[in-house]
């Protein structure tokens, strides 16, 4: 099973990228962490990527995907993988296409971007375990999973939030239609409730690869 997951700021992704890799058993890989922690290493890529994160560039898309290609290969013990947030371009999606085949993308779709506002506000995210939370659900501002403290993200400012929403429709949205046009592409009403929109990712995920024969 080789999934990806695609959304734009603030539509759950990382919480459903855990459900649905418990789930299944699925191997999880995060594009901004692999980068993180490539440039963590300082390996030989991830010094060329510091150079663009210092002065505040785009990582190139060929460096990112590399990265997310090495990773698809490494699939022991696991069921599969998903991917959270990758291909975010026409680019990435063409130059993912030659080392990576994905058997289907899941789309948060946010109709309202004013949620995607409002979410991002309120977001608070566990440094230790990565749990997400809300300001109103976690007034104490302790992780309920593992007691760490929690802490706003720092691209969770409402100028740094804009530039994402406009950059995913700019340059993401032609990645979702060109997958639905591949009939490659679950779109999931991301507006609904956590335990909702996982309960119609499991029920459509199930669907479609039984109508496909490729589980």
């Amino acid at each position: 099973m080789k999934l990806t997951l695609l959304g734009s700021p603030g539509s759950g992704k990382g919480s459903q990228r855990e459900l649905i890799a418990k789930h299944y058993n699925l191997k999880t890989i995060i594009v901004g962490d692999l980068v993180k922690q490539e440039i963590r290493d300082s390996t030989p890529l991830g010094q060329l990527m510091f150079k663009y994160t210092t002065k505040g560039e785009l990582v190139p898309d060929e460096f990112i995907m590399d990265l997310v290609s090495r990773q698809c290969k490494d699939l022991n013990n696991f069921d599969g993988f998903i991917i959270d947030s990758a291909p975010l371009s026409l680019k990435q999606k063409e130059m993912l296409s030659h080392k990576v085949e994905l058997d289907v993308a899941i789309y948060l779709e946010i109709h309202d971007y004013d949620i995607v506002r409002k979410r991002t506000s309120l977001r608070l995210v566990c440094p230790n375990c990565k749990y997400v939370a809300s300001v109103l659900d976690n007034s104490d501002g302790i992780c309920p999973r593992c007691g760490t403290h929690l802490e706003r993200r720092y691209d969770d400012n409402p100028k740094t939030v804009e530039a994402r929403i406009q950059r995913f429709i700019r340059e993401t949205i032609p990645v979702v239609d060109a997958l639905k046009s591949e009939k490659k592409l679950i779109t999931i009403d991301a507006e609904l409730s956590k335990q909702a929109v996982f309960n119609e990712i499991i029920q459509k995920l199930d669907n479609f690869f039984k109508e496909n024969a490729l589980k």
